[in-house]
């Protein structure tokens, strides 16, 4: 699974694009040079905006120790930012929990993005002492946060308590209503409510699957400004067919810079068979936004609506040539259909080489179901699951269960998928019930796996006669 935290300080390092234009160009091919200089500036400055530049330029090279020290410095001048990547550091890096703890509540005291949420989920998850993630939520409720209650209602999500998830984020978005109507509410108190009214809409739209509420919701985050809810909304209007509605929330998310949004613009045409509109947006997407998504998704456009193969590949090395590596997946579909497997595995491989797990997947199936390698297959599969994380994790016990029939194998990894958020536990019991005929354990694994929501667990269990 990527981490979290290397991936928001990468992005954050590559964005400061004056500054590291600026300073310390002349080493930039010398790592041990570069990283020298930059600490050279930084120590001369002195300002946080530096002492935090160089600190992630020590987490993208992985030198946490050094990365420590550094935003301690800053995180002593009262800075969040610096606050907040210490607690991920402590938490992915050097499984110190406590460290992890303290230093996410630091930043939480200052509303610092998501650090309330992140104490829950270290005590949670890591700490496995879930009474305490709750007696912190509810302290800060108690002390007017509204944060806290969207964090409690992300608490009960993770479990499958919808009612309970409900009450919380209910809590958050009617916290002192009617008072707000004899005073001026604060800004934060604004964004969080915004926050508490998405994470109802997204409960309704994904969980308890009432459409109505969910785009009601919607409304009240979007009343506030909030992108991510806008989005949304275009996303409820489109499954139901109303386009130009859909469009209509499509083009005030885009306006603000979301990226996903004109990537749905162009699918919304496609959809209606504008094609040139389609088209437009598409490259729009690329040329003016820099998301080569845009030409990856017009190259599956000219496949999937036209059958055009030329066209397609000419967009898909458009996008790969971006750096995409789904769309190295794309072309070494292209080649596998053709059976030209030689071609297609080193489009998969220059799929991996950019960082993209699913052509690892690809891969491993091409040796699985075509070639019959089952040692390159083995190979691949456990490639993607380092890449890629739990899924992946399923797929190579799918591949143990099905095709080389080892099922002790198959429970080992459908055990680490379910252990990293991926539901095996269907799985599990029927390989238990059906091939190793132990129903004890058929049983507690299609109850892991109703808990989670999973329906034909519940219908087995059923049919089995046993209590949930």
């Amino acid at each position: 699974m990527k981490k979290l935290l290397e991936i928001l300080i990468l992005i954050w390092v590559l964005n400061v694009v004056l500054y590291s234009e600026e300073l310390c160009n002349q080493h930039v091919d010398d790592k041990n040079a570069y990283v020298a200089c930059l600490q050279d500036k930084a120590a001369q400055s002195k300002s946080i905006e530096d002492i935090n530049f160089l600190a992630g330029i020590y987490v993208v090279h992985k030198d946490y120790d050094k990365a420590i020290d550094t935003y301690q410095q800053s995180a002593s001048q009262g800075n969040a930012k610096a606050m907040y990547y210490l607690g991920g550091i402590y938490e992915e890096e050097k499984k110190d929990y406590q460290e992890a703890v303290k230093w996410f509540k630091k930043a939480a005291d200052k509303n610092y993005k998501d650090a309330m949420c992140k104490v829950g989920d270290v005590y949670e998850d890591d700490l496995n002492q879930s009474n305490k993630a709750l007696a912190y939520f509810e302290s800060k409720i108690k002390k007017g946060s509204i944060q806290a209650s969207v964090c409690k209602g992300n608490y009960y999500l993770h479990q499958r308590k919808f009612e309970e998830a409900k009450e919380a984020y209910l809590k958050g978005a009617n916290k002192d209503r009617f008072k707000n109507w004899f005073r001026n509410e604060s800004d934060l108190d604004k964004k969080e409510r915004a926050e508490a009214n998405y994470h109802l809409g997204s409960l309704y739209s994904a969980y308890l699957k009432d459409d109505d509420k969910a785009i009601s919701y919607y409304k009240k985050a979007a009343k506030q400004h909030h992108i991510k809810s806008i989005h949304n909304l275009g996303v409820r209007y489109e499954a139901k067919a109303e386009y130009k509605e859909a469009l209509k929330w499509y083009r005030i998310s885009s306006k603000a810079g979301n990226n996903r949004s004109l990537l749905n613009i162009a699918h919304v045409y496609r959809k209606q068979k504008e094609w040139d509109k389609a088209e437009e947006a598409f490259i729009e997407l690329t040329e003016e936004r820099g998301d080569s998504e845009g030409y990856r998704n017009l190259g599956l456009m000219y496949k999937k609506e036209f059958d055009n193969e030329v066209e397609a590949k000419k967009w898909f090395l458009k996008a790969y040539k971006l750096g995409n590596g789904s769309a190295a997946i794309n072309i070494g579909i292209l080649y596998e259909d053709k059976k030209e497997y030689t071609e297609a595995i080193s489009w998969y491989r220059k799929g991996i080489s950019l960082g993209e797990p699913e052509s690892a997947h690809y891969l491993a199936s091409l040796y699985e179901e075509k070639l019959k390698d089952y040692p390159k297959a083995i190979k691949w599969y456990l490639k993607a699951y380092e890449m890629g994380g739990g899924k992946h994790a399923f797929n190579f016990g799918y591949f143990y269960t099905h095709t080389l029939k080892d099922y002790k194998k198959a429970i080992k990894w459908y055990v680490i998928a379910f252990n990293e958020g991926f539901d095996s536990g269907l799985n599990l019991g029927t390989l238990y019930r059906k091939k190793l005929k132990n129903q004890e354990k058929a049983i507690y694994w299609y109850k892991k796996s109703a808990a989670l929501g999973e329906q034909r667990a519940v219908r087995i269990l059923k049919e089995m006669g046993v209590e949930q």
